[in-house]
């Protein structure tokens, strides 16, 4: 770049417009494009172009390469102790700067506001945008001939300024803490600027990138999952079921289409360490009288196996399931006998059933009732009270009638379901 006369120093007409910036923040959307090799680059620049746009690409000087970036000790209330990977954060920063020249000018710094390097081509994997910051005068010295809005440096002056609020990507550095790129910029002449659209690095190598770890953790968010599983369910019965205690709570909402089948929720995802409950799941058709519910966890450690269970979310995903299993009922026959002949017996065994109900009866009187033992089964099964069979007897002697409580029989005889 040639030198500008000293009294002569051309503007452009935009940067004439920009109001002069100390420390202040300026969003616009970046659209120069910088070829390594060429010519540095003219202001002005859109407010939120990286330092490869600038043509801060080189960055080998070594005569203003004291930066250094804390969070801001005014904003600790402020500042967040860990963020969520791949999240915008807020962060308030303090940025010290010194130099071993006698006098640079025209220094600003710029943060990368997606995690990647501000000084490699943003049209590869550079940074797309960047917060722009000229370094305020005061506290730094202003010495171009012309005095202008942007803040210089010299040997004898070292020092810092703050940020206020400036948004960063979440993304991890050494340690897992946060990672913030960013480089410093100078010219090595004096020139004009009035502001963060015409910071320049003043050759190739006028520039210190560096990329900051920051004390805020990064956090991985672990994904919770919810399913539901129907052992023997009565079609078309239907469950919603949602944990509480996390951010993003997990839902599982089912309609049994079969008697068994599993669905299942989509993940939710969230930071470890809450603690999440399993609470009843709610029927939207159907009673929870028909089934036992259990829940179980694959990834985490449940206090529990029944609704209403918890666990701490771990660093890792977890998958948990809500099983509805129909409750079991019994069948029992009775053998009543009225004016019988006493000394006759009777078996009678109903068919269907995974585990049939038997009554065995001999007539110790003319008229008496016997109780069989209780069979119990899942319900859904067709049954069928056969004809008893005479053990001692006849069954010409007896019209036999049957009927049944808890249940619709589809007839009064023997043989009916």
């Amino acid at each position: 770049m040639n030198a500008i006369p000293l009294g002569n120093v051309r503007r452009s007409p935009f940067a004439a417009l920009v109001a002069p910036l100390r420390g202040a923040l300026v969003l616009a959307a970046a659209t120069t494009a910088f070829a390594v090799g060429a010519a540095q680059p003219e202001p002005p620049f859109a407010a939120d172009a990286c330092g490869y746009v600038r043509g801060a690409t080189g960055c080998t000087a070594n005569d203003t390469n004291e930066f250094s970036v804390t969070l801001d000790p005014a904003f600790a209330g402020s500042n967040p102790s860990s963020c969520n990977v791949g999240d915008n954060v807020i962060v308030y920063l303090k940025v010290n700067i010194g130099t071993t020249a006698t006098e640079r000018y025209n220094l600003g710094v710029l943060f990368s506001k997606d995690g990647k390097i501000p000084t490699v081509d943003p049209t590869t994997t550079g940074a797309q945008s960047c917060s722009a910051f000229t370094v305020p005068s005061p506290p730094f010295p202003e010495l171009d001939t012309v005095p202008n809005a942007c803040g210089d440096q010299s040997s004898q002056a070292p020092g810092s300024f703050t940020t206020g609020a400036i948004t960063v990507k979440c993304v991890a550095g050494p340690g897992g803490f946060l990672n913030v790129p960013y480089v410093g910029l100078w010219n090595n002449k004096t020139a004009a600027c009035s502001g963060v659209t015409d910071l320049v690095a003043g050759t190739s190598s006028k520039c210190t990138s560096n990329s900051q770890t920051l004390p805020i953790t990064v956090v991985t968010p672990r994904n919770l999952t919810l399913k539901k599983e129907w052992v023997n369910a009565i079609v078309g019965d239907a469950v919603t079921a949602t944990t509480t205690g996390l951010t993003n709570n997990a839902t599982i909402v089912s309609t049994a289409g079969a008697a068994n089948e599993t669905d299942t929720g989509s993940a939710a995802a969230n930071a470890p360490g809450a603690l999440v409950t399993l609470p009843a799941e709610v029927f939207n058709t159907g009673l929870q009288a028909n089934y036992t519910t259990t829940v179980a966890c694959t990834g985490a450690t449940l206090s529990g196996s029944t609704p209403g269970s918890t666990f701490t979310m771990p660093d890792n995903d977890v998958t948990c399931t809500y099983t509805n299993s129909r409750n079991a009922r019994t069948v029992t026959l009775k053998k009543t006998w009225v004016n019988a002949i006493v000394g006759d017996a009777v078996t009678a065994t109903t068919t269907g059933l995974t585990n049939n109900a038997t009554v065995a009866s001999t007539a110790g009187a003319a008229n008496e009732t016997d109780t069989g033992s209780a069979a119990s089964n899942v319900p859904g099964a067709l049954v069928t009270l056969p004809a008893e069979v005479f053990n001692t007897g006849l069954q010409a002697n007896y019209t036999t009638t049957v009927a049944c409580t808890g249940a619709t029989l589809s007839g009064s005889t023997p043989g009916s379901t």
